[in-house]
Parts: C-alpha cells; sequence; structure tokens
C-alpha cells in the first residue's frame, strides 16, 4: 500500500533537517577540539618522550636541521633512517624520527629548516612549542 505524498515529503524533509544538525554538531565538536591544543603545541612531563615523524631525501641534498633549540628545558636526538619500500634507491626516502625528552620545567620553542646545508635559504620550516610541566 503506498502512502499519501505528503507524508513522504514531510518524512524527507525531517530526514534532511536530522542530517543537516548532526553534520553541524560534528562541524563544532571538531573546531572546539582543535582551538583547545594547537597542532604544534607539546605537552610533556619530566622525563615523558614524544616523538615527531618527518620525511626526507637526503639524497637530494635536503635534510631537516635543528634550527634552535633550548636544551636545559627538553632533549633532542635526530636519527634518519631509510624507508623500507626505498631502502636500494639511491637518494630515496628517508624517515627522521625527533625524539624530545623532559628535562625540567619551562617552555622551549624548537624550529626545524628543511634545507642544503649549503644554502641560506630553508623550503620548509616547522616549529612547535614544547611545554614540559
Amino acid at each position: 500500500m503506498l502512502k499519501p505524498v505528503s507524508t513522504s515529503v514531510s518524512y524527507i524533509c525531517n530526514m534532511k533537517k536530522y542530517i543537516l544538525t548532526n553534520l553541524a554538531l560534528c562541524l563544532l565538536f571538531i573546531i572546539a577540539c582543535r582551538e583547545n591544543v594547537p597542532m604544534n603545541e607539546i605537552h610533556l612531563k619530566i622525563g615523558q618522550i614524544h616523538i615527531i615523524q618527518l620525511e626526507q631525501s637526503a639524497g637530494t641534498g635536503y635534510q631537516w636541521e635543528l634550527f634552535n633549540n633550548h636544551t636545559e628545558v627538553v632533549q633532542v636526538a635526530m636519527d634518519a633512517r631509510n624507508s623500507k619500500k626505498d631502502s636500494l634507491v639511491v637518494g630515496g626516502k628517508q624517515n627522521l624520527e625527533v625524539k624530545l625528552t623532559g628535562k625540567k620545567k619551562g617552555n622551549s620553542k624548537l624550529v626545524l629548516q628543511l634545507k642544503r646545508s649549503w644554502e641560506n635559504q630553508a623550503i620548509e620550516q616547522k616549529e612547535y612549542t614544547i611545554i614540559v610541566n
């Protein structure tokens, strides 16, 4: 048995309102979560370790370099390894692991630049604010 057209139309309108309301709520939730902690802010406790993963192509001369670091607040160790799929390719990509360890309470700004050692200009720069509690 077929429903009257007016019932079907009202059902569709109600579903559209329901879907749009839920989408709006999801967007508000995502925005609220992103505003609480900036993407480049890292919170550590003393002794806690945080790892930043970066990609570089050392064979082209471009490598991530530590531009500035306040070593009294955080200890930084960098370790580059060839990615598995590019391990046999000359100039293949490398995965750079930047290991941060909280040393002392305070704030620090970490700046990493992707550049060639013989050039002054970086092609990319990443900045992180590290807060050790």
